[in-house]
């Protein structure tokens, strides 16, 4: 690949790498490999991950503890959300978006479209108040057996 763009004439070539934390061993190599052939790293984002190997609230810190207590004690609950839902889901994450002067990269025609061709791997979550309305929303993404992508999340 690398000796035809060359021969095709491309002087600059962008590679969006996924985060390390998906396959380190892979990603090490990856790096080596493009460093060699002369290939320079122009922006490294910082990833944020849980590791998922024990029981998450034990991972959590203390205050980070006792706030999902207080969200229990207040009535607050977590659910999976079905399809249906995705048209009112995504006026939340637009508007929740807007307040943020953010915008949504995806239509929510084409979010749907994903869900539809990849059930398997697209979820709608919301956390619900005691009254049942939002409190938040996100679009998560199974990438692998391991990695579970937590793609548009949204509060107000």
């Amino acid at each position: 690949m690398h000796a035809t763009l060359a021969e095709a004439g491309v002087q600059k070539l962008r590679i969006r790498a996924y985060p390390f934390a998906y396959d380190p061993a892979g990603s090490a190599l990856m790096t080596q490999v493009l460093s060699q052939l002369g290939y320079k790293v122009t922006l490294a984002e910082l990833n944020n991950h849980l590791p998922l190997e024990q029981d998450f609230e034990t991972r959590l810190h203390p205050s980070e503890r006792r706030r999902l207590a207080k969200c229990r004690r207040h009535g607050f609950h977590f659910e999976q959300e079905p399809l249906f839902f995705l048209p009112k889901a995504y006026e939340f994450l637009r508007r929740c978006r807007e307040e943020k002067g953010q915008h949504l990269s995806l239509s929510e025609e084409r979010l749907t479209e994903l869900f539809r061709v990849f059930p398997n791997n697209y979820f709608l979550f919301s956390v619900r108040d005691p009254i049942g309305e939002w409190a938040a929303i996100t679009v998560a993404i199974q990438v692998n057996e391991r990695v579970l992508y937590n793609f548009y999340p949204a509060s107000p």
